[in-house]
């Protein structure tokens, strides 16, 4: 081991193991329905006001408040189906450390707080990736450019893990349907382990200009 390799935090070294892997993901997903719990909780109150109390001023927030909590529901769905995918990918791919991500820019879907990431894997640069955090765990955290644990296919995307943060996300190229052909080539052992993984396709599907 060089003097630079023993210089470096033993987090960076070591990818989290399985038990690791699974305790994140519960975290994400307890995250994910404390946010439905609080939100979808606030507009339910705020549903049962006007019928409790029969103000009839009080309608447009029954309206308002109907809107609101069926929102959340489908963030709320939706982050369950990130954390699954994100547990798919952990499962048929093992972590490797992608030396270099910095954040081009940020923005803002249904599905969750979007991050658009030029990178460096092992093999050297990556495609641009587009970075899904369903639970909205703020801004781009400052040491994921001294590196992140990957894994997945540069190709068809994967799961990202910030080391000593416990903080996920899942992540495809943000040039989806220009490098449809490279996939398309990418070998039948690539292609079937993505699809086990559920990322042969793009998701969410559509989510404007992210």
């Amino acid at each position: 081991m060089t003097a630079n390799e023993m210089s470096q935090p033993a987090r960076e070294l070591q990818a989290p193991d399985t038990t690791d892997q699974q305790r994140i993901l519960r975290h994400a997903r307890a995250a994910v329905l404390k946010r439905f719990a609080v939100r979808g909780g606030i507009g339910a109150v705020a549903f049962l006001v006007q019928p409790l109390t029969g103000v009839t001023y009080l309608i447009p927030l029954t309206v308002a408040a109907a809107a609101y909590f069926m929102f959340e529901l489908v963030r709320f769905l939706s982050g369950l189906i990130w954390a699954r995918l994100s547990g798919r990918v952990l499962r048929e791919y093992r972590l490797e450390m992608w030396p270099r991500v910095i954040e081009r820019e940020k923005g803002w879907i249904l599905h969750g707080t979007v991050f658009l990431l030029s990178a460096r894997g092992p093999e050297g640069k990556a495609p641009r990736m587009r970075a899904i955090d369903a639970v909205d765990s703020g801004d781009w955290p400052a040491s994921a450019v001294d590196g992140v644990w990957v894994a997945g296919d540069p190709l068809f995307g994967g799961v990202m893990i910030v080391p000593g943060t416990d903080r996920i996300l899942f992540m495809q190229p943000s040039k989806w349907n220009e490098m449809a052909a490279e996939r398309k080539q990418a070998g039948a052992e690539r292609i079937a382990k993505a699809k086990r993984a559920r990322i042969d396709s793009r998701w969410p599907r559509k989510s404007a200009a992210y």
